[in-house]
């Protein structure tokens, strides 16, 4: 019933509206982090558990809701890449199992609002009482109230029948229906009806008009708490007119011959109007076509009995029903045997065979409620409902019970977990939830005012957030627990208008007449410029500085092509059911994607190279084999649950979790048990295996406190608006933030040291105060783009280096870039200018210097893999070191894996991980480094051409903890241990025979961009006396987040790196240094590599040297790093920011691939984030990778 309206509240009418209003662990609470709180969103009014497409369907229209209420936003989440959303079809979308009814829902108009304005329709085959589009389809506009003395039945356009006992006269108690929601009725004194939703906030008002029988009555209007309506207007015979939003849309209903033909939106202020959709039908009055903005037809067919026969797409593709002599569906014919099968009935039992002959049953209840599902492997999970048909009671294949309760007015009281423990929501008269206890016995609560909108939000910890809102009920003010008001304007729909952040920087959105925004102005005089299609679909972005990029529609609203703005086009094509088909890039690549009948993607061909996915019958991930070759095998549990793993090397490994399905242990065949234990929150606070005790102390909201490794701890504090203000390493390092109005880092206090941030009005870090009077500067332009930065001394100082006098310039950097955003140059004070070549993919083919020659030079294969490589023997300017040479020239390369480069050769495993790395001198002596990995392709030793040995030690989530380094008689060198600050190494600590030496590291909050190092030295000389030396760096970083300079305490330049497009570093000699490369990554010295998190990775071949843990979901190549280094990064060698397409035809199994490497699920729950996190998306800077192009 909401459907039929889009009745979407107001941010503030109920606790799981906010998640887009908040940030951190307040977002997390109310938006229903916990897995339980989740599943009360799978269902619908009904209580009838939603399909998994008709899921991800409302979260795409919510998700194209967000595009039109923030053009900020838009520019974040509207096109990736390909700008390719895939959505997996079902066969329930197409057939009601319980009733074998064919069904079909489309929306024809979507206008935004605090009370969106949506018309839609829907076709059931036994349905016969619809009226404007068709006897067999229910609309918006069909709604109505049907009187029959002493029972009210309402007809809603999703196609659900709601029936009352009339309340009797006006003033009498509202009447609760007999079933289904408990939305009360009353009569009004004119004789009207109005039914109420106390959950939403909506009330649907039905009155008589002439044109109808006596005892219908149509739908008059529907309001909000606040006051905004959507009213219906009908002519004298009862035909509809236009429907009216009190926001200023007016939607005209052309009518013909009793049928509605056309819809459009109606000008304003003496423009023309707009059409939105037109409607054809058939000699017998069917619905036979509907044209969209595409111009083309969407075509039905249907039986003598107006039962749906079959459709066209508008791409071609069709799909045909057959029905029984009871009029139940029999049989589906999909385009080219997709999602095709048969139906069988049985008393109470529903049994669907698809093509290949896999049969998943369906037990059905007495009231049409699917009670039982079981897959084709016998598999079955169980639901019990109340009497109004809610989910009471929800058991998984394991036994494993989830319990739901319901007040009498429907709201929702309890959820039990199978662990037994509860969570619980206790709402007010109008049935608003005040207080949201968790399985924790943490709460949350909420106030609202008269019109429900949400006003105070206390947190667990005692915090509290405000909202403000003006005469009209709209969003006026948001107010964070540190006191940092954010306020806004709104239209009369209540979409924004102006956003002005409590820095004073004010961003102003004009919209045009279908609500979306079409020109964002800053308060810098930047103007950005958006055109979409009728439906709602972006066409181009005008930047401010005038480049344009472009996108095409087809008919169904698949992109199909994306133009950059510099003219580069990437195309797609589709399949049935609007499947992805393939992908043309920049350059002339081609990725082609192939699906099973069930539309579950079974390989990837990308350049040439082919990657092939196993699936079982129930549609689970059974093996995949990369483009190398390698093979991985997965077995699951009852409930999915991966259970058991086998990668190509032949290394086991077995999984068994938690009653909350939480992984419980980890063991791999050749190691020791890891166990992982949670709080009642399901929040992960130790893990333990023989070496390693992890763990984590929280606050009461679920942040970390204090993070222990065997005993090494790094606790943190937070301020009142939830950000870290400070933290103590396990040497006894402090440091201190104060923070910014607007929440960013306004100072940095350690080791008694400060630095200093100054900003823009548009949030951009302009000013950074140093120790010692050196001063950072940074010009941004219109674009949010890094374009210069400079280091000034602005006092005489001196260092081991000699003098400066006050205001003299010791750096200076400028980057260019071309329309679509690449570095095509680069100015450098130190070390020269850089031209940089690009090919028509983007990639980098040559960096160029002027004068000093400097020469870079790259060539590529389909694939993306680097097949020829120069670069110059040694650096320039003052980081004049040499650079390694033997990896330079022609490489050879096995599907992604690199065998040869230059003088090296590499041998790999089964699994596609190196194991040995041989070069070849000019004398013709070879030196060899032998590699070995564990069942999680983790590096666990390296034994170097001298014989020695170092090895390295992880944490149950993954993380380097230590690494020793032993002689080739087994003696113990050195050792270094670290710790972690969540995802990033905030200290080591060095130990030598002589010396032991701490180095601690400061990073921008929540990012891997370091901003300190700071070391302490104690060595000890033979007559025992010690030697302290002390250093303390403020670290410069460049585009891509790289650390560049260290600048000393007295405000010299002591440290400056030079490297190559791949990360190949020269540091000045004899000065500063810092093992930091890339965000997230750490060089090895003993081997050359980056430990990048979950990764190593060759800064001489450019790729990892073990494939991405979770396969495609990440990108096109699975040993590539980013394809543009300068401007991009991947802080946790996961997540590439060239998202390949078909990561969303894949997501079905990314859950199986997370857990097959099981530290990086956990490692997901350090922070609270969600298991998937790091598979499609995050925190910039920590769980995602940082692209500088776009605005930060």
């Amino acid at each position: 019933m909401a459907k039929a309206f889009g009745a979407v509240p107001a941010a503030g009418f109920d606790a799981f509206s906010h998640a887009g209003v908040l940030a951190g662990p307040e977002a997390k609470c109310v938006s229903g982090n916990n897995d339980t709180w989740c599943s009360t969103a799978h269902l619908n009014l009904s209580g009838r558990p939603l399909s998994l497409r008709v899921l991800r369907r409302q979260a795409r229209h919510r998700h194209r809701r967000a595009k039109l209420e923030e053009a900020d936003k838009w520019e974040q989440e509207a096109i990736s890449k390909t700008g390719v959303e895939t959505i997996m079809p079902d066969v329930n979308d197409l057939v009601d199992v319980a009733t074998g009814d064919v069904i079909l829902a489309e929306i024809d108009v979507t206008l935004p609002g605090v009370l969106a304005l949506v018309l839609e329709r829907a076709h059931r085959s036994s349905f016969r009482a619809g009226r404007w589009f068709g006897r067999s389809w229910m609309s918006s506009l069909d709604q109505r109230l049907q009187v029959t003395g002493e029972r009210i039945c309402a007809r809603f356009a999703d196609g659900e029948i709601v029936t009352w006992i009339s309340p009797g006269s006006a003033g009498d108690p509202p009447s609760i229906p007999v079933a289904g929601p408990a939305w009360p009725l009353r009569q009004n004194p004119d004789g009207s009806y109005a039914i109420s939703d106390p959950q939403r906030g909506l009330t649907w008002q039905f009155e008589r008009r002439a044109g109808y029988e006596d005892d219908e009555l149509p739908l008059i209007s529907v309001t909000d708490r606040i006051g905004h309506e959507i009213t219906f207007s009908y002519d004298a015979v009862g035909r509809p007119l236009s429907i009216v939003h009190s926001g200023g849309y007016r939607v005209l209903v052309s009518v013909t011959d009793e049928r509605v033909t056309a819809l459009a939106l109606a000008g304003r202020d003496g423009q023309d109007d707009i059409p939105l959709r037109r409607f054809e039908y058939d000699a017998s009055g069917n619905l036979s076509g509907v044209i969209n903005s595409s111009d083309l037809p969407r075509r039905f067919t249907y039986d003598g009995a107006c039962r749906l026969t079959g459709w066209t797409d508008r791409n071609g593709y069709s799909c045909h029903y057959t029905f029984d002599s009871e009029g139940r569906c029999v049989r589906v014919e999909g385009p080219n045997g997709v999602l095709s099968g048969t139906f069988a009935y049985e008393p109470g039992i529903t049994r669907w065979t698809d093509i290949d002959g896999a049969v998943t049953s369906y037990a059905i209840t007495e009231s049409a409620q699917v009670a039982a599902i079981t897959d084709p492997i016998g598999k079955t999970v169980r639901t019990e409902y109340d009497e109004r048909g809610r989910v009471a009671v929800r058991t998984d294949p394991l036994g494993r019970v989830t319990r739901y309760a319901y007040d009498d007015r429907g709201n929702l009281l309890s959820v039990t977990n199978p662990d037994g423990r509860e969570s619980h929501v206790e709402a007010d008269e109008a049935c608003l939830p005040t207080r949201i206890t968790g399985p924790d016995g943490s709460f949350w609560l909420q106030g609202f005012d008269k019109n429900g909108n949400l006003t105070e939000l206390t947190a667990p910890d005692g915090s509290v957030l405000k909202y403000g809102y003006d005469s009209r009920g709209h969003l006026a003010e948001v107010g964070s627990a540190d006191g940092a008001v954010t306020t806004m304007e709104c239209d009369p729909a209540g979409m924004p208008v102006t956003v002005t952040k409590p820095t004073g920087e004010t961003t102003r959105y004009e919209r045009d007449q279908l609500g979306r925004v079409v020109r964002a102005m800053s308060s810098d005089g930047g103007t950005t410029a958006y055109a979409w299609t009728t439906d709602g679909l972006p066409v181009s972005r005008t930047q401010p500085d005038g480049s344009t990029e472009s996108w095409a529609w087809d008919g169904e609203e698949n992109l199909l092509r994306r133009i950059s703005a510099t003219g580069s086009v990437t195309s797609n094509t589709y399949g049935p059911f609007n499947q992805l088909a393939s992908i043309a890039w920049p350059g002339g690549t081609c990725s082609e994607l192939e699906y099973d009948h069930n539309c579950r993607l079974t390989s990837v061909t990308h350049g040439g190279l082919k990657w092939q996915y196993e699936l079982d019958s129930a549609g689970r991930l059974s093996a995949q084999t990369d483009y190398s070759g390698a093979t991985t095998q997965y077995w699951y549990d009852a409930a999915g649950q991966l259970v058991h793993r086998v990668n190509a090397s032949g290394h086991e490994a077995s999984f068994a979790y938690n009653l909350l399905g939480k992984l419980a242990s980890y063991h791999p065949a050749e190691g020791a048990v890891t166990t992982f234990d949670y709080d009642p929150a399901g929040r992960l606070v130790s893990a333990k295996n023989d070496d390693v005790d992890l763990v984590f102390v929280r606050d009461s909201l679920g942040r970390v406190v204090t993070e222990s490794c065997n005993g090494r701890a790094v606790t943190k504090t937070y301020d009142a608006a939830g950000k870290v203000a400070s933290r103590v390493t396990p040497s006894g390092a402090r440091t201190a933030w104060v923070y910014n109005a607007a929440g960013m880092p306004s100072a940095l206090t350690s080791d008694g040291r400060e630095l200093r941030f100054g900003y823009d009005s548009a949030g951009r870090e302009v000013q950074r105060d140093l120790p010692g009077g050196t001063v950072l500067t940074q010009e941004w332009d219109q674009l949010g783009r890094l374009v210069t930065q400079a280091l000034t001394s602005s006092a005489a100082s001196s260092s081991q280096e000699g003098s400066m006098v006050a205001g003299q310039l010791l750096q200076r950097r400028a980057y260019t870039y071309s329309p679509d955003g690449f570095v095509t140059g680069l100015e450098d004070l130190l070390t020269g200018e850089r031209a940089f070549r690009l090919d028509s993919a983007g990639r980098v083919t040559a960096v160029t210097g002027r004068g000093d020659g400097w020469s870079e030079q790259y060539d590529y294969d389909p694939a993306g893999n680097i097949v020829n490589a120069v670069w110059p023997a040694s650096a320039t300017g003052p980081a004049a070191g040499t650079l390694e040479m033997a990896s330079q020239g022609p490489r050879e390369i096995d599907g992604t894996l690199t065998t040869r480069a230059g003088n090296i050769r590499y041998r790999y495993d089964a699994a596609g991980r190196v194991i040995t790395r041989t070069r070849t001198r000019i004398s013709g002596d070879t030196d060899t480094w032998r590699y070995s990995w564990d069942a999680d392709s983790r590096l666990f030793s390296v034994a170097l051409p001298d014989g020695s040995k170092w090895h390295y030690q992880y944490d149950p989530i993954g993380r380097r903890i230590g690494k020793r380094h032993l002689s080739s008689d087994g003696e113990l060198l050195e050792q270094t241990q670290f710790s972690w600050d969540g995802g990033v190494v905030a200290e080591q600590e060095d130990l030598r025979r002589d010396s032991e030496k701490v180095t601690t590291w400061n990073y921008r909050n929540d990012s891997s961009i370091p901003l300190t190092q700071a070391s302490r030295t104690v060595i000890r000389a033979d007559s025992e006396e010690e030697r302290i030396d002390e250093e303390f760096y403020s670290v410069v970083t460049g585009l891509s987040g790289a650390p560049i300079e260290l600048v000393s305490p007295d405000g010299a330049l002591v440290g400056n790196q030079q490297h190559t497009l791949w990360g190949q570093s020269s540091w000045q000699h004899d000065t500063a240094t810092t093992p930091l490369r890339f965000p997230g990554q750490y060089c090895d010295q003993e081997t050359g590599l980056h430990y990048g998190n979950h990764r190593y990775y060759d800064p001489e071949t450019g790729v990892y040297l073990s494939p991405h843990p979770l396969g495609l979901t990440s990108a096109s190549n699975p040993h590539a790093y980013v394809p543009i280094s300068f401007i991009a990064n991947d802080p946790l060698g996961l997540l590439n920011c060239e998202e390949a397409a078909w990561v969303k035809t894949a997501d079905k199994w990314i859950g199986s691939l997370f857990l097959s490497h099981h530290h990086l699920q956990v490692y997901a729950d350090v922070d609270g984030f969600d298991a998937r996190l790091f598979a499609g998306g995050g925190r910039d800077g920590v769980g995602t990778c940082r692209d500088a192009r776009g605005p930060q």
